[in-house]
């Protein structure tokens, strides 16, 4: 049984306290799962500049 909580942080050691506190906000001790299995999600932003359309041969 799976459940998703969400969480955001700087760096892979605070994220993964970030997410024991959060599961042990949401768990009565009874409830809470033995193991987190992270799904990680990188958002890229890249730049989209005039050399895309002049490689493109769009002007």
């Amino acid at each position: 049984m799976g459940h998703s909580i969400f969480a955001q942080a700087d760096t892979l050691d605070e994220l993964k306290t970030m997410l024991r506190d959060a599961v042990a906000c949401h768990f009565t001790n009874g409830d809470k799962p033995s193991v987190i299995r992270l799904h990680m999600v990188k958002d890229e932003v890249i730049p989209a500049c005039n050399f895309l359309a002049i490689s493109a041969g769009i002007n």
